[in-house]
């Protein structure tokens, strides 16, 4: 794939020697638009003009995911595509890698930063480090234990998983028999079942077992009550992608 042919591109005079030294598609509609890659794929293009602080933009298809200024500003406008991660990470390799198809990006292999659509302004030297001009902060979500423990003692949740997985365990494997169970279960613990904002989604699966069971019904119960169980938390980046990747799983449970 022509992707896999885009070079890397260290600052802003390389890219404009790179467009002015490439010649345009013969008959082309617009001269200032160069191939990128390979001569074949047309999708894959370099586009300025002659002035000599005009922008070069890097595109893919009809996005401009990478754009550097004469200022020494690289703008990158992330698009959720497996083909755009590597387009953007082949041309600042080894500045920025996009992660989780462009939601966020690791910058010069050290802090985490939120994407799509961020500006960053590249080293002169490879000793010093890229520096992030913007980025939308990252707001994670994450359950907060008390609150989800507070609500389950307010359910009896601790008598309701004994008396369910004896119930559980007592009964033939068939659809009638569970549907005695559901029953029994709204009389003895309405607090669960009688509930709108508690009641869990029923579970008709022949092969579950009573762990399992009653695994479904705490994990519906904290999902139907998810926006009161959680905080959320602001931060303007994340020091490494370690950190990054433990506070999305934890976003992601609570989302």
């Amino acid at each position: 794939m022509g992707i896999y042919a885009t070079p890397r591109i260290d600052n802003f005079a390389y890219a404009k020697r790179l467009w002015a030294d490439t010649p345009p598609w013969r008959e082309a509609s617009t001269p200032s638009a160069r191939p990128l890659a390979l001569r074949r794929d047309k999708h894959i293009t370099i586009r300025s003009d002659d002035a000599p602080d005009s922008p070069v933009y890097c595109r893919l298809y009809n996005t401009d995911c990478v754009t550097f200024h004469a200022d020494g500003i690289v703008e990158i406008r992330g698009y959720p595509s497996k083909s755009t991660v590597d387009f953007i990470h082949n041309i600042l390799s080894g500045y920025v890698r996009p992660l989780r198809l462009c939601d966020a990006y690791l910058v010069d292999g050290g802090r985490v930063v939120c994407g799509p659509d961020i500006a960053i302004r590249l080293p002169d030297t490879y000793k010093q480090p890229v520096e992030v001009g913007k980025a939308d902060p990252f707001k994670f979500y994450s359950l907060d234990r008390k609150k989800v423990n507070a609500l389950l003692k307010s359910l009896r949740w601790r008598e309701f998983r004994t008396w369910a997985l004896t119930a559980f365990d007592l009964l033939v494997d068939d659809t009638d028999d569970r549907a005695r169970l559901y029953a029994a279960a709204e009389e003895a613990f309405p607090e669960i079942f009688g509930c709108p904002q508690f009641a869990p989604v029923w579970v008709w699966f022949d092969s579950i077992s009573g762990s399992e069971w009653v695994a479904k019904i705490r994990k519906g119960i904290i999902r139907k009550n998810i926006a009161t169980l959680r905080d959320v938390e602001e931060l303007p980046y994340c020091e490494d992608e370690q950190e990054y990747r433990r506070k999305l799983r934890a976003h992601l449970k609570a989302t």
